[in-house]
């Protein structure tokens, strides 16, 4: 697969990353909203238990965007990392042909 095409479908990947995203802090929001409401309920007095439960949504939902960022990043430095071998290659082939005689 071509270095271009990579990075088109990297693009493509960071722009599906951001709609995971939302999943990913909306879902656990809306669950911790709801077993907060049940914890304050049967548990907590006022919004405690509300409160713990969004802290521990808000802490999984960002570790798990940061392992994925992590990743990402990971992939983006290898991508860039072969476009740069495939330039130097490229300048390479033309020192070549500019140094043989004709």
């Amino acid at each position: 697969m071509s270095v271009k095409r990579q990075k088109q479908d990297f693009m493509h990947r960071m722009h599906m990353m951001m709609f995971k995203i939302l999943l990913i802090f909306g879902i656990p929001a809306g669950i911790a909203y709801g077993v907060g409401q049940w914890l304050d309920g049967k548990y907590f007095e006022g919004r405690n238990g509300s409160m713990l439960a969004l802290g521990v949504a808000f802490v999984l939902s960002w570790s798990i965007t940061l392992y994925l960022y992590s990743k990402l990043e990971k992939e983006r430095r290898e991508i860039e990392l072969k476009e740069e071998e495939e330039r130097e290659q490229k300048q390479k082939e033309i020192q070549q042909k500019l140094q043989q005689p004709e």
